[in-house]
């Protein structure tokens, strides 16, 4: 049985699918629907290399139920930096044939203006925009993952007959359950 998850492991093109899937339990991913992306995943991948002159050493922690990211900004005309924590819960994952979206709720922001922060944060992230204190990652846009969402089979989009469910913050991991909809 341990096999045919090599097999399948072996055959992965994509650099970025092929770590992701490493980092998974294929078995979990199978039998359970299950998948897991860990903070460290997450911060190689979509974190590092993320920092600019205002904003330093950007950290994402997972909890119970919610996760976390820290950093350091400099608000001129200070001559140092302030540390800062935005709190984030999952309000929702739209992830239909239409669009791909993951929204966050920013439920807390210290220690100051939460608008300032999103904006430095956000602004500058192709792939996110701020609504209404929500946070939307649309999946399709992060470069390293297009492919994935745009791959085809004949014509025919694989992802398209997969919806993501109950996706929670977990200690260590973002977790989400995988629906075939067929």
């Amino acid at each position: 049985m341990l096999k045919i998850f090599t097999k399948i492991s072996d055959k992965i093109a994509n650099p970025l699918l092929k770590q992701f899937m490493q980092d998974q339990n294929l078995r979990d991913l199978f039998t359970k629907r299950e998948f897991r992306i860990t903070e460290d995943f997450f911060q190689r991948e979509l974190i590092s290399g993320g920092d600019d002159d205002d904003i330093r050493e950007l950290e994402v922690r997972f909890h119970d139920g919610y996760g976390e990211i820290t950093g350091k900004v400099r608000k001129k005309p200070l001559p140092f930096d302030i540390p800062f924590l935005a709190r984030l819960s999952v309000q929702r994952v739209d992830f239909t044939p239409e669009g791909k979206e993951l929204v966050l709720k920013v439920d807390e922001v210290k220690p100051f203006s939460l608008n300032w922060v999103t904006a430095r944060i956000v602004g500058r992230v192709p792939f996110l925009t701020w609504q209404e204190g929500s946070i939307i990652c649309d999946l399709a846009r992060i470069p390293k993952l297009a492919p994935l969402f745009g791959a085809s089979v004949k014509g025919i989009h694989p992802l398209d007959f997969v919806t993501l469910r109950d996706v929670t913050f977990q200690p260590g991991a973002l977790v989400g359950r995988v629906k075939v909809v067929l």
